[in-house]
C-alpha cells in the first residue's frame, strides 16, 4: 500500500527563516548635578519607555564630576532619550538651587564633543539619538535642556569618528 504525501504529512519539509536581531550596543548618558538639600532625582525614557525604574545622580557638577547611566539592548537607528528632572529646588540663591545636568551620551563608547544642558527645573527634555552599530561611524546626539520642558534645540552636533 502506498501512503499519501499530502500537505501536513511527515515527509514534507517545510523551512522557516527568521530575520537576525537587529544589532544592539551600550548607550550611556553622562549626567552631573548641584545638590541642595538632597541629591538630583531622574527619569530615563527611550522611544518612550522607561530605562530603569530611575536615579539618584551625586556626582557635583561644580568638581567637575560625571556620573554614567548605561544601558545595554539599545538597537542601532534613531532614538527618542527623555530626561526627566523630578525633584527641582530651589532656595533663593544660585547655593542653594538643585539642578540635573546632562553633559552628553555615547552609543558603543562613541561621544560627540562634549556639551552640557542645564535642567534648572523640574519637568522633561528630548534628545534624538542616532546611534550606529560599528565604532567609527557617525553618532548624534541633539535636544534640549536650557530652562524649558520640551523645548528642541541642537546641543550636540554628530561626530565623526576615524
Amino acid at each position: 500500500s502506498v501512503s499519501p504525501r499530502g500537505p501536513g504529512s511527515a515527509s514534507e519539509a517545510t523551512s522557516t527563516r527568521t530575520a537576525p536581531p537587529p544589532p544592539t550596543g551600550s548607550l550611556t548618558v553622562h549626567l552631573s548635578e548641584d545638590a541642595w538639600q538632597g541629591d538630583a532625582q531622574f527619569q530615563l525614557t527611550l522611544d518612550g519607555k522607561a530605562l530603569g525604574t530611575g536615579g539618584i545622580v551625586t556626582a557635583l557638577h561644580s568638581a567637575g564630576k560625571l556620573q554614567d547611566f548605561t544601558f545595554s539592548g539599545i538597537a542601532t537607528g534613531p532614538h527618542q532619550l527623555g530626561v526627566t528632572f523630578t525633584n527641582d529646588a530651589w532656595g533663593g540663591s544660585d547655593s542653594t538651587d538643585r539642578n540635573l545636568y546632562v553633559n552628553g551620551a555615547s552609543y558603543n563608547g562613541i561621544s560627540p564633543r562634549p556639551a552640557s544642558a542645564a535642567l534648572d527645573t523640574s519637568g522633561t527634555t528630548h534628545f534624538t539619538i542616532r546611534p550606529v552599530a560599528h565604532p567609527g561611524s557617525a553618532v548624534g546626539l541633539t535636544g534640549a535642556a536650557q530652562n524649558t520642558a520640551d523645548a528642541m534645540h541642537s546641543i550636540m552636533p554628530a561626530l565623526t569618528g576615524s
